[in-house]
């Protein structure tokens, strides 16, 4: 059993307070009513793994008006990337001991990190029991009833990760089931990490040789410029706001935490591949699970960039996750489209891939709170209602193109339906395996594609499936198309395209617009 949840306040009460959990740095918004939370958001960090990274983004949740007095928030920095407060943890004991423990690389592991996060959901439903726990145990007291008249014992408990964090977050999943009702995967690295073209391109970084022989001496450097100058030379290299100028001087002068996290990274390169089984089972499960009468629905939420923006998480790897764990594409609700605060007062395609337009965007009409289903195609004016059929038949003939992708056995054997070659790439499977790729018309005017040429998710796939694929997509996008907009609101496994500028590092310049589509989310989802 692990130990209790317990905090350690700082001296000052502004939110977050900094704690720690189980030897390593975490930042705590508390609920502001007396009584339990409605909703416990656990949040996991990306690598490096320092949740001060993230203070933008969990304050504007913790701030939203609808969750301000329900909701309670833990981000627990990974284990050996953030500097501990000084002092001693009741439970945990002397915080410099576990500082130096973690400076030597104990407990610092991708594996280690996600026993942690376990131990952290543990340590959670320990404290605040779910429904389901306390009917087991056969008590019904209730919890804490107190507050502002929410039901005490039925805090509903939330993941949310980023990048290698979404990964955390399956795994969490997997061990711990019954424990979690929602589950938030930000631009999530969830399989072939080290196929992305950033895992190509910084391969060298994870190799033993750089970390434990090349790295040593430039830190050592580092740390020998005093402080009042250190912080603005990393801001006048990064151009990263104050708040994440301090993360990232945390990171470099925490000893061994740079080494720590590319070792981490290291890890992922090598563990992180194909999708398990085990995971799919889980998530799938998961989201098709039906709560009890009064009990909300569990909501799996995942949120990528456009087409190949993001290095980590590209085009083709959401196509297969999408795939695998039958994720329903959705788009943002109309509300957040209309948020000057998230649109900076431009169109919400700024921060949504329009599938099936191009054509400049005008001020959006009034619409249903609930998200857009893809099958609906959005105008591009306000007359675009009274385009002539030749106008409107054009324009749907300029949007039915899509990316094919075929094997080179396959083209030889085939040749003759296949598409020509005058515009066509190669590309390397992550299974070595190369692959042409050419623009196709698409039969199906009703496309799911966002824009981008997305079907490079083929990559990680055999030709066979995606003929399958190809051939149920029109079945699907029909049957999507006649079950209209109730299908998305019942969609509990979905997926959403965001374009925030920098997509896959979001907390450094976009917490704030990410935490206003998160929050929107846990209040339809979980109140």
């Amino acid at each position: 059993m692990p130990p209790p949840l317990s905090f350690s306040f700082s001296s000052n009460l502004s939110t977050p307070l900094t704690t720690t959990f189980a030897g390593a740095h975490a930042l705590w918004w508390p609920c502001t009513s007396r009584g339990a939370p409605k909703i416990f958001l656990l949040f996991v960090p990306g690598n490096p793994g320092l949740a001060s990274y993230y203070i933008p983004f969990l304050s504007t949740i913790h701030q939203h008006p609808a969750l301000r007095s329900r909701i309670e928030i833990l981000a627990v920095s990974h284990r050996g990337h953030a500097p501990l407060p000084k002092g001693s943890h009741p439970v945990w004991g002397d915080n410099e001991e576990s500082m130096r423990d973690a400076a030597r690389g104990y407990g610092t592991t991708l594996n280690d990190q996600i026993r942690h996060k376990i131990a952290a959901v543990d340590a959670i439903r320990k404290r605040y029991p779910s429904r389901q726990h306390r009917a087991g145990s056969g008590d019904d007291a209730g919890g804490d009833d107190d507050g502002d008249g929410d039901d005490g014992g039925d805090t509903q408990l939330v993941l949310c990760g980023h990048s290698v964090g979404a990964y955390i977050c399956t795994q969490i999943l997997k061990a711990r089931p019954d424990a979690v009702d929602g589950l938030h995967l930000l631009f999530p690295t969830l399989s072939w990490i080290a196929n992305t073209p950033n895992g190509r391109r910084l391969r060298p970084l994870f190799h033993p040789l750089f970390y434990t022989l090349l790295l040593p001496l430039p830190l050592l450097l580092l740390s020998l410029i005093p402080l009042a100058f250190f912080v603005p030379l990393v801001r006048l290299l990064t151009s990263q706001p104050k708040v994440a100028v301090t993360s990232t001087v945390d990171l470099l002068r925490t000893p061994g935490a740079v080494r720590n996290a590319i070792r981490m990274a290291a890890d992922e390169m090598k563990t992180i591949k194909s999708l398990q089984a085990d995971v799919k089972h889980a998530v799938t499960t998961f989201a098709a699970a039906r709560r009890s009468e009064g009990e909300r629905a569990k909501v799996l939420r995942t949120y990528w960039s456009r087409g190949d923006e993001d290095g980590w998480a590209p085009a083709w790897l959401r196509s297969q996750v999408e795939a695998e764990l039958s994720l329903q594409r959705i788009h943002l609700p109309t509300e957040l489209h209309t948020n000057p605060a998230l649109s900076n007062g431009r169109s919400s395609t700024n921060l949504v891939a329009s599938p099936l337009s191009e054509s400049p965007p005008s001020s959006p009409s009034p619409l249903p709170t609930s998200p857009q289903p893809l099958t609906t195609t959005p105008s591009s004016s306000s007359s675009s209602t009274l385009t002539s059929p030749q106008q409107r038949r054009r324009r749907r003939g300029q949007q039915r193109q899509r990316t094919r992708s075929f094997s080179l056995s396959e083209y030889r054997s085939a040749s003759a339906t296949m598409p020509k070659l005058q515009h066509a790439k190669a590309r390397r499977k992550p299974t070595g395996e190369i692959v042409i790729e050419t623009t196709v018309p698409d039969s199906d005017s009703d496309s799911d594609s966002d824009g981008d040429s997305d079907s490079g998710g083929e990559d990680a796939r055999s030709p066979d499936g995606l003929q399958r694929q190809g051939q149920g997509q029109g079945q699907r996008r029909r049957s999507r198309a006649n079950t209209g907009l109730a299908a998305d609101v019942e969609a509990r496994a979905t997926s959403t395209i965001c374009k925030l500028g920098m997509p896959h590092a979001f907390c450094l310049d976009h917490g704030e617009p990410m935490g206003e589509i998160a929050a929107h989310w846990l209040v339809r989802d979980h109140l």
